[in-house]
């Protein structure tokens, strides 16, 4: 397991090797050998309360435990996020799919635990029949919100066009399952798209 020690005397370390200039360390490596970039990385670390830079490690620490968003880290508030999660979708009604996949990919890095952006983005390479792709971006939306109606279905369907009947007809059955009452939209699709499969023989399959 990783393990971070976020103490102050531990950053205070941290920071003077990062100020040091007189021989070769992590950051060195890290810049490799841009002394111009290394150099206004040492100016922002040396203008940078040493509070500020303690209170960002820890929030680091947190977004690596998955306490915190890199939103919130960031103090991007959900608003902003849905803002442009509005003109993503409005990009991708339009058919503009790699504008809306790099805004969608975008907002799945700053809000990680959002279900919808994940969802999004299969829906967009489903749109381009690039259909593993979907079902992996589906897959880690059904992780964050399992009863995703519209995601189970949409998943199936990108299963059944990869001629994977089995893995199809359990995502129909489960989105079915949780559409007791018959009124979900996404659940008749799925029954709809089920019964096609069986009517084709591949029921058993």
């Amino acid at each position: 397991m990783l393990s971070l020690d976020f103490s102050h005397d531990k950053v205070k370390k941290v920071k003077r090797g990062i100020m040091s200039k007189d021989k070769p360390s992590q950051i060195d490596l890290f810049f490799g050998g841009d002394v111009e970039l290394k150099g206004r990385f040492q100016d922002f670390i040396a203008k940078t309360p040493q509070a500020e830079i303690e209170a960002n490690f820890k929030k680091f620490k947190r977004y690596l435990a998955g306490e915190m968003t890199w939103a919130e880290i960031k103090n991007i508030s959900k608003e902003q996020l849905g803002h442009v999660a509005k003109i993503a979708y409005l990009k991708y009604k339009r058919g503009e799919y790699p504008v809306a996949e790099s805004l969608f990919k975008g907002l799945s890095v700053m809000d990680h635990t959002n279900w919808y952006f994940r969802a999004a983005l299969g829906a967009i390479y489903q749109k381009q029949n690039q259909f593993q792709e979907a079902i992996d971006e589906y897959t880690m939306a059904l992780g964050l919100n399992e009863k995703e109606i519209t995601s189970l279905t949409n998943r199936g369907e990108c299963y059944m066009r990869l001629k994977n009947y089995p893995l199809a007809l359990k995502d129909f059955d489960q989105a079915a399952n949780l559409d007791p009452k018959g009124q979900n939209a996404w659940a008749k699709r799925a029954r709809v798209l089920k019964k096609n499969i069986v009517d084709q023989g591949h029921g058993g399959q």
